[in-house]
């Protein structure tokens, strides 16, 4: 991790909370094998679930975020 975990801003203990960027680095007891999904044209998205002491940080922020 570039920044390192001693720089944390915040960190979020309740569900249905989320983290967007561009590069995210995890870390957790168990890992689900990826499950790909349907997404647009040639690109295709992939979904894990970590359980048992999940931890995620982004690594890099994303470049473009459109308004909403």
């Amino acid at each position: 991790m570039k920044r390192g975990l001693s720089l944390l801003n915040e960190i979020y203990f309740d569900e249905g909370a989320g983290i967007k960027g561009d590069k995210i680095v995890c870390t957790a007891r168990k890992i689900s094998k990826p499950i790909v999904l349907p997404s647009t044209g040639r690109h295709k998205i992939q979904r894990i679930t970590l359980w048992e002491n999940a931890f995620a940080v982004i690594d890099k922020k994303i470049r473009f975020f459109p308004d909403k």
